[in-house]
């Protein structure tokens, strides 16, 4: 991928090798968290719900969760048999300052170390180098014309889940 001008495919690539080099065993991540946004979320919580549907016909275990207000985090909603063996946390704010994303890191930095962090910069970028002993992808040359969470084309948000399924 030339990081001048990264596109998709490169990106796919990229959390492929990020898999690849941490040795984290795609059959034995059980739990796929992101960050939502309320009812304006619906997309992701749409798209996990037909995904879970996905796993459970090719009988696999994986949830993808999307977690809403994460500063308000009900303890239901990241199941407690979520272990960091069993679990990856995918976050994308490409202004690395959007609030629930930044709340969501905040919450599970300490009981998860595989993450994927999707920022270009601000709070969420700075918080993802700074963190210790921790597998992190931070992925920061995300270019104007990929989407945000709330695009339903063109969006990193569903990269690592999609690569879940399709592993």
């Amino acid at each position: 991928m030339d990081p001048a001008n990264p596109d998709l495919l490169g990106i796919i690539e990229t959390i492929e090798k990020y898999f690849r080099d941490n040795n984290i065993d795609l059959d034995r991540i059980e739990f796929i968290l992101t960050s939502g946004i309320g009812a304006n979320e619906m997309y992701s919580h749409q798209l996990a719900l037909a995904l879970n549907n996905y796993f459970a016909l090719k009988g696999k275990t994986v949830r993808w969760i999307v977690v809403n207000n994460p500063a308000h985090l009900d303890p239901a909603k990241i199941p407690p048999e979520a272990t960091d063996e069993n679990t990856i946390i995918f976050e994308m704010s490409r202004s690395g300052s959007t609030k629930e994303t930044v709340d969501l890191f905040k919450a599970t930095k300490g009981r998860f170390t595989k993450r994927i962090v999707a920022a270009n910069t601000g709070d969420l970028k700075k918080s993802a180098q700074e963190l210790k002993n921790a597998k992190i992808l931070i992925i920061d040359n995300i270019p104007g014309h990929i989407g945000g969470r709330q695009m339903n084309r063109n969006t990193l948000m569903v990269f690592a889940p999609l690569f879940i399924a399709l592993s």
